[in-house]
């Protein structure tokens, strides 16, 4: 009896190290796959060189809350942007410089590339696409390789230039061990406190603008559909509901002529984060 007791014991005991070992492997496993979408992740991010426009006159203000006063020199005391700053709260998000990136050249890469989004104080800085479905970027990284975070992909009913009034891109927060981590702790991080943060840079082949953030909340997956064009009623109900639901006052309006942007990430199976923006400014870099 003693002999049976003895091994079973052992029996135990190898059985339990085999479990473990599987455990450990299954763990590796999962981490080098994640390393491998994050490598990919940082490799898409550094595709091209994001670079900086200056106004030279031909940058639009779309419905501004203030009117914008010309400066004349670059002393950053200087009277007319002391009036400006007092005008506006956010006019520095309005002085902030547009950025560039060469989309024709992405297009090498992914011929779906449309465009490049920047989120301000986080590590998003990455091109997007657009198919012909909402269903192929949920499971297919910027190189097309087959993997468990997808990409960052615009609508497949949206105009790819921004002509709707409401533009959406969709993005999966949801694996910690990615970058794309930094956008599903947003509500909770420090980054809704600085105002100096609340605007997303969009670049196409066609113009570079900036998106002002104005609104931002977690809801239940079977709420988060969004429209893209709206009749006037429609679009005034929206927008105030947006402010409204807001989980962060971030103490922006929006007008009736506003053109908004977007941004759906999935913070879990069953939430995700809305981040809604209006257009501030533009540039039409064929002009």
């Amino acid at each position: 009896m003693k002999k049976k007791n003895k091994i079973f014991t052992i029996l135990v005991i190898i059985l339990f190290n085999i479990y473990l070992l599987i455990g450990m492997l299954i763990v590796k496993i999962n981490d080098s796959k994640m390393q491998k979408i994050d490598d990919e992740i940082v490799s898409a991010s550094k595709e091209v060189t994001i670079k900086r426009f200056t106004d030279n006159g031909s940058i639009e203000y779309p419905s501004p809350k203030t009117k914008i006063i010309k400066t004349f020199d670059n002393d950053e005391n200087n009277f007319i942007k002391v009036i400006n700053r007092c005008l506006d709260p956010y006019y520095h998000l309005k002085e902030s410089k547009l950025i560039d990136a060469d989309i024709k050249k992405l297009k090498t890469i992914n011929k779906d590339t449309v465009g490049w989004i920047k989120i301000k104080g986080t590590d998003v800085s990455y091109p997007y696409v657009q198919t012909k479905d909402n269903n192929y970027y949920k499971n297919h990284s910027y190189y097309n390789s087959k993997n468990s975070v997808g990409w960052l992909f615009m609508d497949s009913s949206n105009s790819n230039n921004f002509e709707d009034k409401n533009t959406i891109i969709y993005a999966n927060g949801n694996l910690k061990n990615t970058r794309f981590n930094t956008l599903r702790i947003l509500p909770w991080s420090s980054w809704k406190k600085d105002d100096k943060s609340h605007l997303i840079d969009i670049v196409t082949e066609q113009e570079s603008s900036s998106w002002q953030v104005v609104s931002m909340y977690t809801v239940p997956k079977k709420e988060s559909t969004s429209k893209i064009n709206f009749s006037k009623d429609e679009f005034d109900k929206f927008r105030k509901k947006i402010i409204k639901r807001s989980a962060y006052n971030f103490k922006a309006e929006i007008s009736e002529n506003d053109k908004l942007l977007t941004i759906v990430i999935k913070y879990t199976d069953h939430h995700n984060i809305f981040i809604h923006a209006k257009l501030i400014k533009k540039i039409n870099k064929q002009l």
